[in-house]
């Protein structure tokens, strides 16, 4: 039937692919791990200013030696730090639960396990916060036993800029993994 005006001719209406929402990708996907993305942030970060200090160093007429040294193997040592905690802190979200795993040490939860999955709220994330306790806005997973631990994987993204201070407030892709992770419990404790 030929379309007249977006109307089919039998007076129903025409959908076009480019009226129809994109569903965005879910935040959770089974199998797939979840990183910190501000672990690596501050990896790049330490490697450009050991890479400045190195250029500094070789470049003044200061000749500092050993505490030229110092001055850029310790942002280089932090760097590789971060970028090794990037690399191994992570969250995978299975069938049967989720497994948190730290720098070295790895703990496995069962749906039945979690009560529920907590961050704070982005109206409690000042730049006070994210400059002195960047930590603060970690998520935590609450047991139903009441214990808490704390999940290093997922946290707000605090960027390189000012501008980080005017978004920390809004909602993050950190908030909406917590979300689909509280569904995730629900729906598995909720299933007979």
């Amino acid at each position: 039937m030929a379309a007249v005006g977006g109307l089919e001719s039998d007076g129903s209406a025409q959908v076009s692919a480019s009226a129809v929402p994109i569903a965005r990708a879910a935040p959770v996907r089974v199998g797939v791990p979840i990183r910190n993305p501000n672990y690596l942030k501050l990896a790049v970060s330490w490697f450009f200013i050991g890479a400045a200090a190195l250029a500094v160093n070789l470049q003044s007429s200061f000749h500092l030696e050993e505490l030229g040294w110092f001055i850029l193997g310790a942002p280089v040592l932090l760097g590789a730090i971060e970028a090794v905690k990037w690399q191994r802190v992570f969250l995978s979200v299975e069938s049967s639960g989720v497994t948190t795993r730290r720098v070295v040490r790895r703990r496995a939860f069962t749906w039945a396990e979690i009560d529920r999955f907590e961050i704070s709220a982005p109206g409690d994330r000042t730049p006070l916060m994210l400059s002195f306790a960047w930590w603060a806005d970690r998520c935590s997973l609450r047991l139903v036993t009441g214990a808490r631990h704390s999940v290093l994987a997922v946290q707000p993204y605090h960027g390189f800029t000012i501008l980080t201070f005017l978004n920390l407030r809004r909602w993050t892709s950190a908030d909406a993994v917590v979300d689909e992770l509280n569904r995730m419990a629900r729906g598995a404790t909720n299933a007979p």
